[in-house]
C-alpha cells in the first residue's frame, strides 16, 4: 500500500519473499524505485491516475533488481480515500495469480513447489487457519506423505506420480489428513507442472489446497438420507411417482405397483394407459381433479377410485399429488404425487355403510321398539316403533332420562311392565335390556315390545279356561254329587227294607254304600280341584285354608298359612285362582321333589302390591335343573305375569326354598266385593 507521493506504508509477506526484504528496510521507500518503468515507462502517471480514477489499472512491471517480472493492479484504497494505492502482483514467471491481499487468511491454500530440490512454499497461511503442519521448506513431500490417511495415500501418490510424468493434465485428488489435533480432516488438492527441463522432467509445480470436510460431511448426509429413503420407498405401501406433464411421461420411484398387481404404465403417454384401467363411475371425477391442477385452479390433487389390476378385479387406491413446476403462464409442467392402497379400508367402509344401511331398515320397519341409552340414563337413539307406542317424536325423547319411561334397575334382563303415555293410555310392554360396548364406551340397549294384544288375548283364555273350570265344577257338585246322594238314600232305605226280609242283603248293600259315599267325596275334590276359588266359596282365603288342611291330612306333614291384611283384598276371580294354583304347586313340589317335612304359606296384603310366599325346610332346588324339568316353575312363573306380577325362586342358606310372588291389587275391582274379608292387620294364624 502507498502514499500519495508512492511512498510504501505496508506490505505483505509474500511481497517480502519477492524482493528478498524486510519490512523495517521497506517501509517509506518510494514503489518507482523499487520497480523499473512499467509497460509504459511511467509508474508515477499511472499512480496518479489510480488514485483519480478509482478503477483498476493493470501494467507489467519489474523489479529493479531484475529478480522478478510481474503483473501489476493498481487501485484506489477507497472510493472517498485519494492519498493511497493498492497494489497487487502477478509473477508472471510463473504465470498464476498472486492476489496476496484478496487470499491471505481465506479457505484457500495455494502453494509453490521445487519439484526438483522437493522445497515448497506456502504462499498464504492457509494451514495455519486449518490446523495443519505446512511442512514448508525441504523435504516437504515426505513429511506431508506421512500425515495422509493410509487408506488414501496409494490414490494420492498415482495421481501426483502421473501427473509429474507427464502422463495426465492437471492432477485433483481428495484425502484424509491428520491435523495438529490428530483429527482427520478430508483435503481437496490439485496442482499441475508449470516447468520441466529439457528430459520433460518437472522442476516445478504450483497448485491449491481445500478443506472439502464440509463438503464431505454433506455428501455422506445426502447418501445416508439417500438410503433412508430408498429404504422407505422400495417396497413400502406408498407408490411415488414423478410425472413430465408435456411428454406425459411418468417414472415411479419403487416397484409400489408389482405389490398391488398394477400395469404402472411407465414411460410416455402414460396419462391414456392409466385412464384406460379406471373404473368408469370413477374416472369423470379422477379427471377433473387432474385437469384443475394442471391448469393451476387448484394447488393440490386427492381422488380415491378403482383401478383394474392384472388379474382383471377392481382394486381402491387414492393418489395425491401437487405441482413441482409451472410455465410463465401458470401451467403445470411438472408433478410430483403418491398413490396408496387403500382397498381394504374402502372395503371395510363399503361394508360399514351397507350394514348400517340395512340396519337403518330394519329399525325403521321393525314393530319392536328400542331405544339407546348412554351411561348417564340418557337417550340417545330410539326407532319410529318407540316413537309410536309412547306417542312422541324421537326429538322430544332425545336426552331425556329413560327412567322417565321404563325402569331398567338392574339393568340386565327381561321383564313385562305396564306403560303410560302422556295422553294418558297405557299399553303393556315386554322389555329386554342388555349392556353392549360401542365404540368402547358402554351403552344399554332396551327393546320393548307391545304385548297388549297378547296380554289381552292370555287373559281372555285363561277367564275362558277358568270359566270351564267352574262349569266343570258345577257339573260334578251339581250333577253328578246329587245323583250319587240319591243313589246312596235309596240304597240306605233298601237296606233297611232287606233286613226284614228272609234273605239278609244288608252287608252286599253296605258296601255299595260305602262304594258311593267314596265316589260322592271324589266328586266333590274334584269340583274344588276345577274351580277352587270362587266368589261363592268365599274367595281366595278360604281356597288357600282348604288347601293347606287338605295338604296337611294327605301329606302328613305341617303346613301353617299366615295372613297379614293391611289393606282389603281388591284381587279379580281369575288372579285369585293363579295365586291358588302357585301356592298348590309349589307345595306339591316341595312334598315330591324337595322332602320338605315343614311348609309356611304367606299371604300379605296392602293399598298396592298383594304378595304370596311359600316357605318349605327340603333340600332346596337344585342350582343348575336337569334338562327337561322345571315346567311347574315356568308355569307359575307364566301364572304371575299373567296377572302383572312378578315371581322370585331362592334357594334358602339354611336348606329349603322359597317362592315369592307379588302382583298389584286389581283396582278396576274395587267395584266388586272384596274376595277376602278384611282381617286384622296383624292377623295370623294357622288355618283350622
Amino acid at each position: 500500500m502507498t502514499a500519495a507521493d508512492g511512498a510504501i506504508e505496508y506490505c505483505n509477506s509474500a511481497l517480502l519473499r519477492l524482493l528478498a526484504q524486510n519490512a523495517q528496510t521497506l517501509c517509506g521507500t518510494s514503489i518507482f524505485a523499487l520497480l523499473d518503468g512499467g509497460a509504459n515507462g511511467d509508474l508515477e502517471s499511472l499512480h496518479r491516475a489510480a488514485l483519480a480514477a478509482n478503477r483498476e489499472l493493470r501494467t507489467q512491471v519489474r523489479s529493479s533488481g531484475g529478480r522478478f517480472v510481474a503483473g501489476a493492479v493498481l487501485r484506489r484504497l477507497d472510493s472517498d480515500d485519494r492519498q493511497r494505492v493498492i497494489w497487487s502482483f502477478v509473477d508472471a514467471r510463473y504465470n498464476e495469480p498472486v492476489p496476496e491481499l484478496a487470499l491471505w487468511g481465506t479457505e484457500i491454500g495455494l502453494w509453490d513447489w521445487d519439484v526438483v530440490n522437493d522445497r515448497l512454499t506456502w504462499i498464504n497461511d492457509w494451514c495455519e487457519h486449518s490446523q495443519l503442519a505446512a511442512f514448508s521448506g525441504y523435504g516437504h513431500e515426505q513429511l506431508w506423505s506421512s500425515r495422509i490417511h493410509p487408506e488414501d495415500l496409494p490414490a494420492y501418490r498415482e495421481a501426483l506420480t502421473r501427473h509429474l510424468e507427464g502422463q495426465t493434465p492437471p492432477y485433483d485428488v481428495e484425502y484424509r489428513l491428520r491435523n495438529r489435533d490428530d483429527a482427520w480432516v478430508w483435503i481437496q488438492e490439485r496442482g499441475r507442472v508449470i516447468e520441466r527441463d529439457s528430459a520433460g522432467r518437472a522442476c516445478r509445480a504450483v497448485g491449491i489446497c481445500l478443506d472439502a470436510g464440509e463438503r464431505h460431511k454433506s455428501a455422506r448426509a445426502l447418501e445416508r438420507s439417500e438410503a433412508r429413503l430408498a429404504h422407505a420407498v422400495w417396497g413400502s405401501s406408498v407408490g411415488l411417482w414423478d410425472h413430465d406433464v408435456a411428454s406425459d411421461g411418468l417414472n415411479w420411484w419403487n416397484d409400489w405397483c408389482a405389490g398391488v398387481d398394477l400395469d404402472p404404465c411407465q414411460g410416455s403417454n402414460h396419462s391414456v394407459r392409466w385412464d384406460a384401467h379406471v373404473h368408469p363411475d370413477d374416472l369423470p371425477p379422477f379427471t377433473r381433479g387432474y385437469e384443475r391442477l394442471v391448469e393451476g385452479t387448484s394447488e393440490t390433487y386427492e381422488a380415491e377410485y378403482r383401478i383394474r389390476t392384472r388379474s382383471g378385479n377392481w382394486r381402491w387406491v387414492f393418489s395425491r399429488a401437487r405441482a413441482t413446476a409451472r410455465d410463465n403462464a401458470g401451467r403445470a409442467v411438472r408433478l410430483a404425487g403418491v398413490t396408496i392402497d387403500v382397498d381394504a379400508r374402502k372395503r371395510m367402509e363399503l361394508a360399514l355403510r351397507d350394514s348400517e344401511a340395512r340396519l337403518a331398515m330394519i329399525l325403521e320397519t321393525m314393530r319392536e321398539g328400542v331405544v339407546l341409552v348412554n351411561p348417564t340414563g340418557r337417550i340417545e337413539f330410539t326407532n319410529p316403533a318407540f316413537d309410536r307406542m309412547f306417542g312422541r317424536k324421537s326429538e322430544e325423547l332425545a336426552g331425556i332420562s329413560v327412567l322417565e319411561l321404563l325402569d331398567l334397575h338392574g339393568r340386565a334382563g327381561t321383564r313385562d311392565m305396564l306403560f303410560r303415555r302422556p295422553d294418558g293410555s297405557q299399553f303393556a310392554g315386554e322389555v329386554l335390556s342388555a349392556e353392549i360396548d360401542l365404540s368402547g364406551e358402554k351403552r344399554i340397549l332396551v327393546v320393548v315390545q307391545d304385548v297388549s294384544q297378547r296380554k289381552q288375548l292370555e287373559s281372555e283364555i285363561t277367564e275362558i279356561a277358568n270359566r270351564e273350570r267352574r262349569r266343570l265344577g258345577a257339573d260334578l257338585h251339581d250333577g253328578l254329587g246329587q245323583e250319587l246322594t240319591g243313589i246312596s238314600l235309596m240304597l240306605r232305605s233298601l237296606s233297611k227294607s232287606a233286613a226284614n226280609a228272609a234273605f239278609d242283603a244288608s252287608p252286599e248293600l253296605n258296601e255299595i254304600i260305602a262304594l258311593v259315599n267314596h265316589a260322592i267325596q271324589s266328586s266333590r275334590r274334584m269340583a274344588l280341584g276345577i274351580s277352587p276359588v270362587t266368589l261363592e266359596h268365599g274367595g281366595l282365603l278360604p281356597a288357600l285354608q282348604t288347601l293347606i288342611a287338605w295338604s296337611r291330612d294327605s301329606y302328613n306333614i305341617d303346613v301353617r298359612l299366615r295372613v297379614s291384611m293391611r289393606s282389603p283384598l281388591i284381587i279379580g276371580e281369575s288372579a285369585a285362582a293363579h295365586l291358588y294354583l302357585i301356592a298348590q304347586e309349589a307345595i306339591n313340589n316341595a312334598v315330591r321333589h324337595g322332602n320338605a317335612r315343614s311348609i309356611a304359606v304367606t299371604l300379605r296384603a296392602n293399598r298396592v302390591l298383594v304378595s304370596l310366599s311359600i316357605t318349605d325346610d327340603g333340600v332346596g332346588i337344585a342350582e343348575k335343573p336337569a334338562r327337561g324339568a322345571g315346567m311347574g316353575l315356568k308355569l307359575m312363573q307364566y301364572r304371575s305375569a299373567t296377572i302383572g306380577g312378578v315371581m322370585r325362586i331362592k334357594r334358602l342358606p339354611q336348606g329349603g326354598t322359597r317362592i315369592h310372588s307379588v302382583c298389584p291389587q286389581d283396582f278396576a275391582a274395587a267395584g266388586a266385593p272384596p274376595l277376602t274379608a278384611p282381617a286384622s292387620p296383624a292377623a295370623t294364624g294357622a288355618a283350622a
